[in-house]
C-alpha cells in the first residue's frame, strides 16, 4: 500500500505526524490529508522546548537505518505500527 494512504487510514482524523527522513516534499502529508513536521537534521534541536509532542502523536520515518527516537524528547519512546515506517508515540513509565 501506498505510504499516504497506510498513513491516512491508520491514523485519526487531524492528527499530525513527526516526518523523519522524508526530506522537504510535503506530497506524503497532503496526500494522507494530516499535518506534521519534517525533521532532516540529526536532533531536533529545540522544537520540543516550544511544541508539546502530546499534539504530534505518530512518528513516519522514511529514511532506512535511522534511529527514530532521536527525534524524540525524553521521557518518549515508539511502537510500531502495523505500516512499515509509521510508530505512535508513547510515553515511557
Amino acid at each position: 500500500m501506498v505510504p499516504a494512504l497506510q498513513i491516512r487510514d491508520l491514523t485519526p482524523a487531524g492528527s499530525r505526524i513527526i516526518m523523519v527522513g522524508c526530506g522537504w516534499n510535503p506530497r506524503l502529508l497532503y496526500y494522507a490529508e494530516r499535518e506534521g513536521v519534517m525533521f532532516q537534521d540529526p536532533t531536533p534541536g529545540r522544537f520540543w522546548q516550544t511544541e508539546p509532542i502530546a499534539d504530534y502523536p505518530f512518528l513516519f520515518l522514511c529514511a532506512q537505518g535511522v534511529q527514530p527516537r532521536q527525534w524524540l524528547p525524553p521521557g518518549y519512546g515508539l511502537s510500531a505500527t502495523r505500516a512499515p515506517g509509521l510508530y505512535k508515540v508513547i510515553r515511557e513509565r
